[in-house]
């Protein structure tokens, strides 16, 4: 009997490897992705390192008193060793040896070189190859008897800092120290508008101009707050007070007139005129003049007329 012979169809696979390419086009742009989210993980994660930063401190000392300044390391950089001069008028201190906080570990070497300077050498030590962050040495200052009320600067210069493999690394911050006399509380070393006396009594530091400007709560900056200070209150300011020669501790103050030019202290403060100048605009009227006959005690008219009439004949 006759059977009929099947047929063989030609099956399409192309679709297959269509499909195949698609999948494999897919799982690298998939691993791809994969593995640049872990690359930027690893990148997140891995902290920054930062410069070193570098400061020596600040305190208040009297004539007659001892004093130890430390010497402060920020250390996200492998600094192994160091040197650096403190400079210093010899007139008014005398330095001490410093002492090392570090341990056995690293070998510290002081020399004076000169009077007023006081260099200061950590060696590294190869089997220590980063120091760690803080207070790393300390030296000690006497403020002589007899010497003014400023403040003393302590000037770091010429600072070196290495790594293990003696490369030098670069600081971000150095700060100088100070010594604050408790005796002056106008000095304002840094320029910052705050005087260092204040710096040190609210935890400022008084070489370091930034801290004027960061904030100190309730909306206000450091200065911002010291310059609504008004301790005696007696309605001027604190800053007013020290600017100007006055006791921002003596609320009397407020009713005297130095220049005896009519107006008392408060009163030149309210209308922003120098209290110990009779006439501050200089036009040869007194301030308390200009205030009782409702001129401005800050414009010298005849002054500004002239320079009017220059400008029109002009």
């Amino acid at each position: 009997m006759w059977k009929a012979t099947p047929q063989r169809q030609a099956v399409d696979f192309s679709w297959k490897f269509r499909d195949d390419n698609t999948m494999k086009t897919a799982n690298r742009i998939v691993a791809t992705a994969a593995l640049a989210a872990c690359m930027v993980g690893l990148l997140v994660a891995a902290p920054a390192t930062a410069a070193p930063q570098v400061a020596l401190g600040a305190t208040i000392a009297a004539p007659g008193a001892s004093v130890s300044i430390p010497l402060t390391l920020a250390n996200d950089a492998g600094v192994a060793g160091f040197q650096f001069d403190i400079q210093y008028n010899a007139a008014e201190l005398v330095a001490g040896a410093p002492v090392s906080t570090l341990g056995s570990a690293y070998r510290l070497v002081s020399s004076e070189p000169a009077p007023g300077l006081r260099r200061l050498v950590v060696v590294p030590n190869p089997n220590n190859p980063s120091m760690a962050s803080g207070v790393i040495l300390n030296v000690p200052f006497s403020v002589k008897s007899g010497v003014g009320a400023n403040s003393k600067p302590l000037l770091v210069s010429q600072l070196v800092l290495s790594n293990a493999g003696a490369v030098a690394v670069a600081p971000a911050k150095v700060l100088s120290g100070l010594i604050v006399d408790p005796r002056n509380s106008a000095v304002d070393s840094d320029s910052d508008g705050i005087p260092d006396l204040y710096e040190m009594l609210h935890g400022l530091n008084p070489m370091d101009a930034a801290d004027a400007s960061s904030p100190s709560g309730g909306g206000l900056s450091n200065l911002q707050k010291y310059q609504q200070l008004d301790t005696d209150g007696d309605g001027m300011p604190d800053y007013w007070e020290l600017a100007n020669g006055l006791d921002p501790q003596n609320p009397a103050d407020a009713a005297l007139d130095l220049d005896g030019d009519g107006l008392t202290n408060l009163q030149e403060y309210q209308h922003r005129t120098n209290p110990r100048v009779a006439d501050t605009d200089g036009d040869g009227m007194n301030d308390g003049d200009e205030v009782l006959a409702g001129r401005n005690p800050l414009l010298n008219i005849p002054a500004f007329m002239s320079i009017i009439n220059m400008l029109l004949l002009d």
